[in-house]
């Protein structure tokens, strides 16, 4: 089964005057560029989240239109890195199917003036990958420059916005000669997607954040619990079920390069889920229960018994 995930990351700049912080300039919020390096190492990791991904932000002088095989920005002083801690400024909010989730980055205060016209996103101080780029544009989407002048800084906000797959997914397999139908959506949409990105949940789509949500821990979806109801709720509801047991293990599937799609399996051992009367349904989900997640429900319910092995394999693919 496949869920369809799209991206759209954008910058927005503001310009404060140091010691008083007032505002003195900001820019709209302007779409940045993805690049493939940066599209491969996220969805190719093996293991670490994509948080390093998004440690530091640079600003260049470059004017050359960015495109997916950019690697480098005219770079303007040095990176600078994420607001952390107390005056942490990374939001997750979520309105229908859209997360949008804004990383914060300030400069250091100015000495002397300079002038800035490209703006990118990087995983380390220096080197390293760069995995979004910009040029900055004014209100009339015209790429435009900001002058930096001795005593004031700049704010970058780095926003990141995941387009969630809702739609209920349908279809049917073939096993010991039965045809078993299964009708796949989303359970307890819109709970908890208020929440700092640094509090211990992660969700499913969302690109960025601590280890929960790499390839090997499902995206977010980090476990796997069979159940003996077949019976769907609704988008903002989490099933409701008497007998249930959880899948022993979750694995990322080898990556494909340039595919965008990563296939994570979750699989029930011959003592796991060997639920009397049949598994009804599965619902994948983080560590912390009632977090938004996936619910898949099987007609007529799945006879599992030891040593019988059940996997249940879910595609995401991602796209600009």
């Amino acid at each position: 089964m496949q869920l369809n995930h799209k991206l759209e990351p954008c910058y927005k700049i503001l310009k404060f005057a140091a010691g008083s912080n007032i505002l003195l300039a900001e820019t709209p919020w302007f779409k940045n560029r993805l690049t493939d390096q940066g599209f491969e190492n996220w969805i190719g990791s093996s293991s670490t989240g994509t948080d390093s991904l998004f440690s530091f932000c640079g600003l260049g002088n470059g004017t050359g239109v960015p495109s997916n095989t950019d690697s480098t920005i005219s770079q303007v002083g040095s990176r600078f890195g994420k607001v952390v801690g107390a005056d942490d400024l990374e939001t997750v909010t979520a309105v229908s199917n859209v997360l949008t989730c804004i990383t914060a980055y300030i400069t250091p205060v100015a000495t002397s003036s300079y002038s800035v016209s490209e703006v990118g996103i990087f995983n380390a101080a220096s080197g390293g990958i760069l995995v979004s780029r910009a040029l900055i544009k004014d209100v009339t989407g015209t790429p435009a420059s900001i002058t930096v002048s001795p005593g004031e800084y700049l704010k970058v906000l780095y926003q990141v916005q995941v387009t969630a797959d809702l739609t209920d997914k349908t279809g049917s397999f073939v096993w010991n000669s039965v045809t078993y139908n299964y009708t796949a959506r989303p359970c307890a949409w819109n709970t908890g997607l208020s929440l700092s990105p640094k509090a211990t949940t992660n969700f499913w789509v969302w690109p960025k954040g601590a280890i929960s949500d790499a390839p090997s821990n499902g995206f977010g979806l980090s476990r796997a619990l069979a159940h003996d109801s077949n019976t769907l709720a609704a988008i903002t509801a989490r099933p409701t079920y008497t007998t249930s047991g959880l899948a022993g293990s979750i694995s990322a599937a080898a990556y494909t390069a340039n595919s965008k799609a990563r296939k994570i399996e979750y699989t029930f051992g011959a003592s796991e889920a060997n639920i009397a009367g049949g598994i009804g349904g599965v619902i994948l989900e983080s560590n912390v229960p009632d977090q938004a997640g996936f619910q898949i429900v099987f007609s007529p319910k799945i006879p599992k018994v030891s040593p019988t092995s059940f996997k249940v394999a879910i595609t995401h693919q991602f796209s600009r």
